[in-house]
Parts: C-alpha cells; sequence; structure tokens
C-alpha cells in the first residue's frame, strides 16, 4: 500500500539505514504513485550518494514540479564536487525551469562556484519582473562570487529597490558578506 511505503521512507530519511537503499532507488525510478516517487527522492537526498545522480537526473524531467524540486535537492545535496560539474547542464537547466519552487530549490543548495552559474544568475537578475523573494535568492546566491565591475551596477540599482530585504541583500552581496 502506497501509505505504508510513504511512512516508511520517512522513517528512513530520518534514520537512513544502507540495505535499504536499494528498495528506495526502486520506488525513486519506477513507482507510479506520485507521492511515493517523490518521497522516496527526498529519503534518497539523505544519503548523499554519487551512485544516486543517474535517479535524480532522470527525476528533474518529470512533469511534477515537487518530484523535479526533490531532484534538484538531491543532486545539489551530494558532497561531490565532479560529479556537480559534470551535471552543470543540469543545475542551469533547473535555473530556468518553469516552477518557481525548482528555481529556489537550486538556489538555494548551490554549492558550487563556476563562471557558468555565475554568468546564469547574473542573466536571472537581469530578467524583468523578478519577485523580490527571487532576487533575494539569487543575491544570496551571488554572495559566494566576487562580483565583476560590469554587473555592479544592477546590484547598486537594488540599493534603491521598494523591498527593504532586497536593498540589504543587495547591499551585503556588494560586500561580499554570506549572512545577513
Amino acid at each position: 500500500h502506497n501509505a505504508i511505503k510513504i511512512e516508511a521512507l520517512q522513517i528512513l530519511s530520518k534514520r537512513p539505514i544502507k540495505r535499504a537503499r536499494v528498495y528506495i532507488r526502486d520506488l525513486a525510478l519506477n513507482s507510479q504513485n506520485d507521492n511515493v516517487r517523490w518521497n522516496a527522492i527526498r529519503t534518497l537526498s539523505h544519503y548523499r550518494d554519487p551512485r544516486d545522480v543517474s535517479i535524480f537526473i532522470y527525476n528533474i524531467n518529470n512533469e511534477d514540479w515537487l518530484i523535479r524540486e526533490a531532484s534538484v535537492i538531491g543532486l545539489l545535496s551530494i558532497d561531490d564536487y565532479s560529479t556537480k560539474y559534470i551535471h552543470m547542464n543540469i543545475i542551469i537547466k533547473s535555473l530556468d525551469d518553469p516552477s518557481i519552487s525548482v528555481k529556489f530549490a537550486a538556489l538555494s543548495h548551490l554549492s558550487i562556484k563556476d563562471t557558468v552559474i555565475y554568468n546564469k544568475l547574473i542573466q536571472m537578475l537581469h530578467a524583468e519582473n523578478n519577485q523580490p523573494s527571487l532576487l533575494i535568492a539569487i543575491l544570496k546566491a551571488l554572495q559566494a562570487y566576487t562580483i565583476e565591475e560590469k554587473d555592479r551596477d544592477k546590484i547598486v540599482e537594488l540599493l534603491t529597490h521598494s523591498n527593504s530585504t532586497v536593498r540589504i541583500t543587495a547591499l551585503h552581496t556588494l560586500k561580499g558578506k554570506k549572512d545577513m
């Protein structure tokens, strides 16, 4: 029963058991129930195992934004730089996702610095009609980088934004601080 599978997955996410990983992987790939699949992906992300990358990538193409979001978090939770670097195109794709929740997941879990990501973040910053919450997430992601002179003007422009949190985050980004 799906409810039992979901309950078991929630327990396993709190206490990962290596022997159960094979079954969790199977559910993440083959479950017909999206709730079971979503819980399996979330549970698998707690293992932070590079061997699970293919499962996260497979599910990033799912129609359900919750499954895509969990897959992005799973991929970015892996502590292996080379895995993330190899799949840079997937990270960029998640920053372009039509769902703002998937974008937020990617922005808030970025732990890799690369010029491709920097350029994408700057491109996102220049996009029209950004919501304040998205601007804040982009600015926080940019705090890991040294801002190039040509890109500082846009961030300086945000110092006069109507949202006070955007203004403060823009200031911290210009100063190069990671925490507010």
